[in-house]
């Protein structure tokens, strides 16, 4: 989530990692779907915070 947090591609951030495009559309996707699935705002943005530092 990081890299996309950045605003890298998809494409970008499947080269970084070495995996298939499609694998960080998947992700991507699970990522958002759980995000929207009542996280607490507070653990929102922690985790934001988070994946600036890391």
């Amino acid at each position: 989530m990081r890299l996309a947090l950045q605003g890298y591609k998809n494409a970008e951030i499947a080269r970084e990692l070495g995996i298939a495009e499609g694998t960080v559309h998947s992700h991507k996707k699970l990522g958002y779907k759980k995000l929207n699935s009542g996280l607490k705002p507070t653990d929102f943005f922690k985790l934001l915070i988070y994946s600036f530092f890391v």
